[in-house]
């Protein structure tokens, strides 16, 4: 007879033979993993893109769960997104929640930060080194683990600015014509 049991996050298939038990093995299920992470900024409400596979499903929401976690090794040593019975890495329950769009086997899409982020020192900045910590929302084989760093805003918004800048420029330039002629 052969019996699946939970233990420390891990699967173990148990033989008994002869009510004896024979063999303690992992099993072959598989952990998450994580391939790429979209860029990360310093803004609370962003888009950010977790790709891999054996996330496992589940629902939108805000908040925290038991299958995420984003550790802040930089920025004042913060995570959010991670609340369980059971401490890993030193937490059990996150102030700064996430705002998860949609979680599926290949992608997790987060569209950003919450709950006591931006308080407390609790916030991204340029250059903050991240681990982000991914375990199967069904199985919770894992976790898989990733590494990011907060980058600036991308490039496109720099170069809007900087044309309403030079727009604006040019249009005071202009004034200041009309008001020398006048």
């Amino acid at each position: 007879m052969a019996i699946q049991c939970f233990r420390s996050k891990l699967w173990y298939s148990v033989v008994f033979v002869a009510s004896t038990l024979a063999l303690c093995s992992l099993s072959s299920r598989a952990d998450p993993v994580i391939t790429s992470i979209s860029p990360i900024s310093s803004a609370a409400s962003q888009t950010i893109t977790i790709t891999g596979s054996g996330f496992g499903t589940m629902a939108p929401y805000t908040g925290d769960s038991e299958y995420i976690l984003m550790f802040d090794e930089t920025g004042g040593d913060w995570s959010a997104g991670y609340a369980s019975s059971t401490y890993f890495m030193g937490v059990c329950c996150d102030a700064v929640t996430m705002v998860v769009e949609s979680w599926t086997d290949t992608s997790i899409v987060l569209g950003g930060f919450a709950g006591g982020f931006d308080t407390n020192g609790w916030d991204l900045n340029v250059g903050d080194q991240l681990e982000f910590y991914l375990w199967n929302a069904q199985t919770d084989a894992g976790p898989a683990m990733f590494g990011a760093v907060v980058t600036p805003e991308p490039a496109s918004w720099t170069l809007i600015g900087v044309g309403l800048l030079l727009f604006g420029l040019l249009r005071l330039k202009k004034r200041a014509r009309s008001v020398a002629y006048a």
